[in-house]
Parts: C-alpha cells; structure tokens; sequence
C-alpha cells in the first residue's frame, strides 16, 4: 500500500551529477508550491520553500537494479546478502553500495540494487554543495507512479523509463528501449495488462509493443510523475541512504542499525575468505576478499585506525551495535515516522526516554483532532501498545502526548 504525500522537495538528477538538477517542491497534496530548472541557479527560491523532506531521483542507469527473492528477518540480513549476489557482476569495479527494498510479499520478494560508492557520493555532495540533504535516494524507474498488473513508459529527449511497479523496470537511450522494452516485459514475470505510454512519440512506441495494448496518456510532466512518485513510494523501492549512507542522524554512534548492516555483511565475507583459504588455488581470491572486507570496515569505522583482528572486532562491535540496536528509542522511531507520513497534519513536539525504562514518550500536534486520532490509529495498527492525554491548546494547535511500550 503506497503511502500518503508528505511535504518535500525532490531533485530530479540528470545525465551526471555536474548537469542541472531540476527541482520541485509538492505540499502534502502532491500540489507544486515552486519548481525551477536549476538547484545551484535558484538558492533563494529553495530557501523560500523551506521543504521539510528532500528526495533525490536519479536515472536507473546510474545503477544495477533487479528483483529477487530474500526472505530475511531484517533488512539488516538482507543488506548483507546482496553484496554477495552482485558479486560476479562487479567484481573488479570500484566499492559498490547496494540498497534494499522492502520485502512485497511473504516469499520475501523485493528489489535490490547496487551503486559504485564514488558515484553516490558524488552526487550526494553536489546535493550539499547547494544546501540539501536528501533523505530519500531512489531510481526513476522504481518510483515513477505504475500499477503492478501494467507497464508505464515515460519518454523525454534523451531517455525513456520503464516502470513495472514491483517488478522494477529500466531507464535507458529512447532508440534502446523500443528494442529493449518487449524482451524486458517477457522475462519480468508480469501478467500485463496494458501498457500506458507518456510522451511525444506514441505511434513510434505502440509499433514496438504490437504485442501489448498500449494506451496514450499524452505528452505529461516526467519530473512531476517522478516527484510525486517518490513522495508516496513508501518502502518498495530501495532507497540508497542505507548503511554508510545514511542521513547522519540514523547512524550517529556505535550502535546504528547501519552499522549492524554492514557488519553483518562483513562478517559473510570474512566466512567466505576463510573457507576459501582452504584451497592454494583459491589464495588470491581470499585475499581479494579479506581486502575489500578491510577497506568496508575503514569507511564504516574510521574511527578504528588499526585493524588487529577484523574478524574478531568486527564480531565484538556486531554484538555492541545489536545491543545498542534494541534501544527504545530506535525502535520506536521508524513507526513513529510512519505514522507521521501517513498523517501529514501532525507535526512532533517533543519526544522524552528516561532509561532504564521501556517507554518513549512523545508530544504531537495539529489543527485537527482527526489527525491525531489517525496518527495514533497508525501506530495501533504497527502493533505498538500506547497511552494517550490530550493537553492543553497551545496556539490553537492540539496537543497529545502519546507514551510507547518499546518492544524489548
């Protein structure tokens, strides 16, 4: 079930990250309060908008994007299996990040994808460069709005996507994807309905998908589509502000749930390189592992000058980071933001944890008492046990404070 809107801006990314980066900011409507064509050319109007959300859409070709079956408990173990899924596609290249989203179904069905790090990062400090930092760091193709029965094309001047709800989809050269679009669709797996296209060449497109019925919706608003895609994507579509990537807030200290991600991952890694000592053959590709294991651990910890023993810290700091992962605060806060979102009216005030005890307690706001009533209703149906006082108005805002029993 997709999420509602949330206030935000979204960036929508170009060809390479020195490019112009056009930009729109919605309200909780998914109505355009500002856009313009260039974040660095337009500062003033940003600061104007004041977005409580920022969102960065880049163009599938900036990644590898598949779907697959992980039918891990956490996202945490699913992190940790990708880096060895992706394995034979990258092996040689630069460090790889890879994102997860979701799981869609009970099969453990999601997608997952995997970025070269040097290119995140270069596109993450451009965004800081002009004052933003996105929460949200997703592909065109797995964001742009479509329905899982049915294939949506977008077709602009240099590049056409294909989105596939949660099948995934492509974002390649117009002249590849009238080859590329019908073999794609086959091996998707998808019972397709229909295929709707977007775009100024739909005679062009409907020849190449005579084996579909293809509806035209118009010429359209690619990056309108793609920003209020983004805003009600909710956690199917892997967001790459994971692991070592995540908003400084979500992973400040030991015992950030990033962490535990990455550790884990290293952890397979090293059990890998162990094995495979076994074998004289096998000795470089150990030692290509134990080495890439090493230099994940320097960019998760670089605090951490000398390495003694990575297998034994990185057991030692994985038991510390799950510890620390079970504290009230942490597990309340995903649920909370949920609840948030799906209750755009409601702002939070004030949240209070006094250890050594299990509760969290936080104030919320808003002009309408449905809202409130919805926000906690939200939080019910994640299954968290809550108690409720409402308080009195300040500035004709109503007040709530809401006390969660943290699972321990």
């Amino acid at each position: 079930m997709k999420r509602q809107a949330f206030d935000g801006l979204v960036l929508i990314g170009g060809g390479d990250p020195a490019a112009p980066m056009p930009w729109i900011h919605l309200n909780g409507e998914g109505e355009v309060v500002a856009r313009g064509e260039s974040l660095e050319g337009e500062r003033a109007g940003l600061r104007a908008t004041a977005p409580s959300r920022t969102a960065l859409v880049l163009r599938a070709s900036e990644a590898q994007l598949r779907r697959t079956s992980l039918p891990a408990r956490t996202q945490a173990q699913a992190r940790a299996a990708v880096a060895l899924m992706f394995e034979d596609e990258v092996a040689g290249a630069a460090l790889m990040h890879y994102a997860v989203g979701a799981a869609q179904d009970v099969d453990g069905d999601r997608l997952v994808a995997a970025i070269e790090s040097e290119r995140l990062a270069a596109w993450l400090a451009r965004c800081r460069k002009s004052g933003v930092d996105p929460h949200t760091v997703a592909l065109d193709c797995t964001v742009y709005p479509s329905d899982d029965n049915g294939v949506e094309v977008a077709e602009d001047a240099d590049r056409v996507i294909l989105a596939g709800g949660n099948a995934g989809g492509l974002s390649l050269e117009p002249g590849l994807a009238r080859v590329l679009a019908p073999q794609w669709i086959a091996r998707s797996g998808m019972n397709v309905r229909g295929v709707g296209y977007s775009g100024q060449n739909f005679e062009s497109f409907r020849g190449a998908l005579d084996s579909f019925q293809v509806v035209d919706r118009g010429r359209g608003d690619i990056n309108l589509s793609l920003a209020r895609g983004v805003m009600t994507a909710g956690d199917r579509a892997p967001n790459f502000r994971q692991g070592p990537f995540a908003p400084r807030g979500r992973r400040a200290g030991v015992g950030g749930w990033w962490l535990v991600a990455v550790l884990a991952a290293l952890s397979i890694l090293l059990n890998v390189a162990i094995q495979t000592y076994g074998g004289w053959r096998e000795m470089q590709a150990s030692e290509r592992t134990v080495a890439r294991a090493e230099a994940v651990f320097r960019a998760a910890r670089p605090d951490i000058r000398r390495i003694a023993n990575l297998r034994s810290q990185v057991a030692a700091l994985s038991t510390s980071a799950a510890r620390a992962e079970r504290h009230p605060v942490l597990t309340t806060a995903d649920p909370i933001v949920r609840a948030l979102q799906a209750t755009p009216g409601v702002r939070v005030d004030e949240l209070h944890y006094r250890g050594p005890e299990s509760s969290v307690r936080v104030n919320v706001s808003s002009m309408d008492p449905a809202a409130l009533q919805a926000f906690t209703a939200h939080l019910q149906s994640q299954g968290l046990t809550l108690h409720t006082e409402t308080r009195s108005p300040v500035n004709g805002r109503l007040i709530l404070g809401v006390t969660l029993e943290a699972a321990r």
